[in-house]
Formats: structure tokens, C-alpha cells, sequence
């Protein structure tokens, strides 16, 4: 026979507290306590439950919950007929514990209706799917032997809830990879209904951590692992086997990584690990594939901003989703993942062999032109003068100006992990993300008062120009390559081939060393813009260049070093503010 029910809220504090003595059935959703399985729901000030759980009678666990916060209160095996002080309300012990939950600054009954585990109703009901830690880390009781703690792979420890010895055996359960009801079912046995509501909000606050795993099983085979990529992804399973014309869609791919296969998609929010790239064929991997929207009739189905996606292609939406958090659980940021692996490169290149030509540096003052006046006066220039081109002392004052070393020094770094290492950084005009300045400076040469035509490197260290061995048709190649670039407008004197020694970067960065090059790259065009504007030359920025020509003349590994970008400079025919006005894409 199902209790009265009864939702109170108390006048002295913004508190729903709820308590039951027993085992009920499931109520109707939209109520909070038919969600909770709750029996009366008592009124309670918070005050004297937190001054309980001072003196040892009441466990205090919180969870965050989707911009609110929740608490709830669970009564200890020790604790005995206890009257709560202040309120005048007694309280007394069951046979079984039961919770006592209190939502701070609900929002909505939605917000109530996700107190325990969002999406996790599901799972309760689909054994295919079973629920484990992923490999390197470890779910397991603290060193105090009071807590429940999640140790990670990188050393972090993270605290989930105050331990309880009716969850032992689920524990051991998910590091084995169990089904949810399952798991549930053990802490049933042990330690009542109450406690596995416990246990399963625990478990939903663990799979928002992003270090839980789904391994798909069926008749004692694991088919696939399923890996959520966002924080919000539950699996589930389509509820029949997909037709074989249902195709994966255009954004989705499969990829090597170590011993396995990766089926991945910047629009579905988890990726799929098979052992064998037969197992994409096996219902029950199929089923998983379509609920994840990784089918193509699926995601039509579902996906109400077709118009949008039209405008991506693969390569841009999978790298543009891989340089933000949130769309994948990949490492991103400076974990130096190669420390005591491979040495860091040098902050300044290894000069070329040849002669050094000196350049000379910038005038200390221009004339006096303010910031202001040069931003201003900015523009993308494509066409210039042939009859006055660029002078070295130029060409070297705007080197100097954007792109010469100032100082060198050696910072210490570590790993999340605690491994350390020195990193070599040095300081330039331009901004660059981890002071990795990687990138190096090829002045190709058509046009230069007093410098022949060629292909020359920038030493930032010595402010000097070293020869490359390039032949004549070579440069007219890089030369016509960027007077095409530009719109067949210009007529290139100076191009400033910007290559990237991707080691530099890649050696600190995960996932965003790429994207970090680009966006150093851009902060050199525009220093070299401001600098050529403030000098009197103008500048146009390309960027679809040939590489593969920059690394057959250099001879350079394009993986190694190559370019990311180059920029026209030369000297401005005559002040046109109808071109001036369109810059480079």
C-alpha cells in the first residue's frame, strides 16, 4: 500500500527535505517524490541536519546539478533516536537508512525531475550495455577509508561521496563492467532500496567525470566500447537493427589508433572502439551506432539544422570541434606529453650554412605617428610599385620591427603527472600561444634594391639573411604561385614565406597544437601589417600557397617544418582607397 504524500516546503529555509522509512513503489514522473521513490516528504530546516552532520549522526554528500546544487542528508548505521535541535522536530531512526535531499535554487521541475541520474533510467533496462571505469583509473575507497574517490591516470584524485560498505560489490562490479541494474541489484542486497538510490546518483555524477566507459556485450562477446565524448551523453540502443542502406553520415570516420578502430563523428557525442572492424556489421553495434546518430537516416531524422551543416566540410567541423572543450575527451591544452619521450626543440632554429647578410635595424622613431593613426591607416595593398621596389634597409627594418628575437631564456616545466623538464622560450614582437614561437621567416625575393633574386632564410637571433639554394624558374614558381593567391592583382617583390617547426608546439600541446600555429600565424600577419604600414610599404596576407613546392626547394620534411602562410610585401603604387578597401580572405 503506497504512503500519503506530502510536498512541503518550510518557511524558514528554501528547502525540500525528504525522508522515507521504507521501500515504495515508483510514483508518477511529474511528481519530485514519486521521482525519489520517496515515502512523506517531512519539512525540515537545513540547520539542524548540517549540525547533525557535524556530530557524526548524518552523511553530507553534494552533487552538482545542472546550475543547481544538491544535498542530501543520510542518516549513519551508528546513529540512534536522535530529536534534530532547533524546529522542534524529532527524528528517528529506521531499519534502513533513508536520504534526506535538499535541492538549493530549483529551478524548474525539470531540473527536479534529473535529481539522480539523467539518462540513466535507460540504461537500467539494457544489459547489452555495461558500465566500467575507463583503463588508468580506478574507482575505490580513500586512504582514510572514509571516502569514495575516483584516482585518474594523470594523478589526480577526485572525492565522490563519503564511503559506504553496502556499494563494495557494485564497485567491484563497474571496474569488471556490469550492467547499471546490476550494479544496482548488489547494493539492493546489502544495503537496501535507499542506498542504491544513493549509489545510483553517485554513478551519475562518475559518468559526467567523463572516465567511464560502455562496453557493448552480448552472449558473453564485447563488440564495441563506447567512450562519451560529451559530458551530457548517456548510451542507449536503437530499438531495432538499422537496414544496411541506413550509411554512416559525412561527418563520421574510422581510424587507426594503436590496436583498435575509432568511429567518431563531431556530431555525435560519443565514439565507438571496436577491436575488429568486422564488428561494424554486428546488430547490436549497429543498434548503438544509430541511437548515437551516427547513421545517416537517423541523423536526418533528428537533425533540425541541415542548412548549417551544408556549409561544413568534414576536415573543418572535426578540427574546429577538437580546438574547444566540451565536444570531445581527448587531452587538450600544455600537458607536455612528450617529456623524458623526446626532447623539446630549440626556441631558436639552426642557422643555415652560407653567408650572413646583416640587415639593418628599425629607425627608433618613424616620425612620431601614433598607434591609433597606423591602425587606421591599415589596409590589405595588391598592387604595387615595379619602378621603386623594396630596399633591404626596409625589408630589414620591417624584420626587425615583427619578427626579431629580443631574448632568449629556459623555464622550467612539468606534466600533469609531475615528470619535469626545461622548455627554452624566447621574447619577439608578435604574441605566441606558450611563447612556442615557431615560426620561421622565408623572404623570397623577386624584387629588392640591392638583394638578387632568391630564396633566403631570416636568422630572428642574428638579424641577418642566409642564402638557399633555389633555381630561377623555382622562385618565378613561388612568385607566380602568389600573385595567384592574391588575385592575380599584385605583382609579388618580397613574399614572406611563413613555415611553422611544428615540434615546437606539438611537444607542449595536445589537440590544439595546430590550431595554436594558425593562430600565431595570425598574430604575425598582423604585426607584419602594422609594421609595414608604420614604415611606409604595404602588406598582403595569403594563404594558399603551394607547400609542397617550399618543401622541395628547401629540402625541408614538410612534416618537420613547412609553411602555414605567407605575405606579399612590397612598396604601395599609389594610394587607391577603392581596391585598398577589400582584404585578403
Amino acid at each position: 500500500m503506497q504512503p500519503a504524500l506530502r510536498a512541503a516546503h518550510s518557511s524558514s529555509c528554501s528547502a525540500i527535505v525528504a525522508y522515507s522509512s521504507r521501500q515504495v513503489a515508483a510514483l508518477p514522473a511529474n511528481t519530485l517524490t514519486g521521482l525519489l521513490r520517496v515515502g512523506p516528504v517531512l519539512d525540515l530546516p537545513v540547520e539542524p541536519l548540517q549540525q547533525c552532520a557535524k556530530m557524526g549522526e548524518v552523511a553530507c554528500h553534494r552533487a552538482p546539478l545542472d546550475g543547481d546544487v544538491l544535498d542530501w542528508f543520510q542518516p549513519r548505521q551508528e546513529a540512534t533516536n536522535r530529536r534534530l535541535a532547533g524546529g522542534g522536530v524529532s527524528y528517528t531512526k529506521p531499519d534502513t537508512p533513508g536520504p534526506l535531499v535538499r535541492l538549493h535554487g530549483a529551478r524548474s521541475s525539470d531540473a527536479k525531475r534529473e535529481m539522480f541520474a539523467v539518462g540513466l533510467e535507460d540504461l537500467l533496462n539494457e544489459s547489452a550495455i555495461r558500465l566500467r571505469i575507463r583503463s588508468g583509473c580506478a574507482l575505490k575507497r580513500s586512504e582514510d577509508g572514509h571516502e569514495l574517490v575516483l584516482e585518474i591516470d594523470d594523478g589526480r584524485i577526485v572525492r565522490l561521496s563519503d564511503y559506504v560498505s553496502h556499494y563494495d560489490a557494485a564497485i567491484d562490479g563497474i571496474a569488471n563492467g556490469k550492467p547499471l541494474t546490476e550494479l544496482r541489484d548488489l547494493v539492493v542486497a546489502s544495503g537496501g532500496e535507499w542506498n542504491a538510490m544513493a549509489f545510483l546518483n553517485q554513478v551519475r555524477v562518475l559518468c559526467r567525470t567523463g572516465f567511464v566507459e560502455y562496453p557493448l556485450v552480448e552472449t558473453g562477446t564485447e563488440y564495441a566500447v563506447i567512450v562519451p565524448q560529451w559530458a551530457s551523453f548517456v548510451p542507449s540502443l536503437a530499438p531495432r537493427t538499422p537496414p544496411v542502406e541506413d550509411r554512416l553520415q559525412r561527418f563520421a570516420c574510422v581510424r587507426r589508433s594503436g590496436n583498435a578502430w575509432l568511429v567518431e563523428s563531431p556530431l555525435c557525442g560519443a565514439r565507438l572502439v571496436l577491436a575488429d572492424l568486422s564488428a561494424l556489421d554486428a546488430p547490436l553495434v549497429r543498434r548503438a551506432l544509430a541511437a548515437a546518430g551516427f547513421l545517416q537516416e537517423a541523423r536526418m531524422e533528428n537533425d533540425s539544422c541541415q542548412d548549417a551543416l551544408k556549409l561544413w566540410e568534414f576536415q573543418d567541423l572535426l578540427f574546429h570541434t577538437h580546438q574547444r572543450r566540451g565536444w570531445h575527451r581527448d587531452m587538450l591544452g600544455a600537458h607536455f606529453p612528450f617529456v623524458g619521450e623526446i626532447d623539446p626543440s630549440p626556441a631558436e632554429r639552426p642557422s643555415w650554412p652560407g653567408k650572413r647578410i646583416r640587415l639593418p635595424r628599425a629607425p627608433v622613431d618613424s616620425g612620431g605617428e601614433s598607434f591609433a593613426s597606423v591602425l587606421e591607416r591599415r589596409r590589405t595593398v595588391r598592387r604595387f610599385d615595379d619602378s621603386r621596389p623594396i630596399s633591404v634597409p626596409e625589408l630589414g627594418a620591417l624584420l626587425d620591427r615583427s619578427a626579431r628575437i629580443r631574448s632568449s631564456r629556459v623555464v622550467p616545466v612539468a606534466t600533469p603527472t609531475g615528470q619535469s623538464a626545461l622548455f627554452e622560450i624566447t621574447q619577439r614582437p608578435y604574441p605566441s600561444a606558450g611563447a612556442c614561437h615557431e615560426l620561421e621567416i622565408y623572404p623570397v625575393v623577386a624584387r629588392c634594391a640591392d638583394l638578387a633574386c632568391g630564396v633566403y632564410h631570416y636568422d630572428a637571433s642574428h638579424h641577418s639573411l642566409v642564402r638557399i639554394p633555389a633555381s630561377d624558374a623555382d622562385v618565378s614558381r613561388v612568385v607566380a604561385d602568389a600573385k595567384r593567391a592574391s588575385g592575380d592583382e599584385a605583382n609579388p617583390q618580397v613574399i614572406l614565406a611563413i613555415a611553422a617547426r611544428f615540434a615546437r608546439v606539438m611537444w607542449k600541446y595536445r589537440s590544439i597544437g595546430y590550431g595554436n600555429i594558425l593562430r600565431n600565424t595570425g598574430a604575425l600577419y598582423q604585426t607584419l601589417y602594422l609594421a609595414a604600414t608604420e614604415l611606409g610599404l604595404s602588406a598582403c596576407a595569403v594563404g594558399t600557397a603551394d607547400s609542397a613546392l617550399f618543401a622541395r626547394i628547401t629540402g625541408l620534411d614538410p612534416l618537420v617544418e613547412g609553411t602555414v602562410g605567407e605575405c606579399i610585401i612590397g612598396r604601395t603604387l599609389q594610394p587607391d582607397p577603392r581596391s585598398s578597401e577589400r582584404d585578403a580572405p
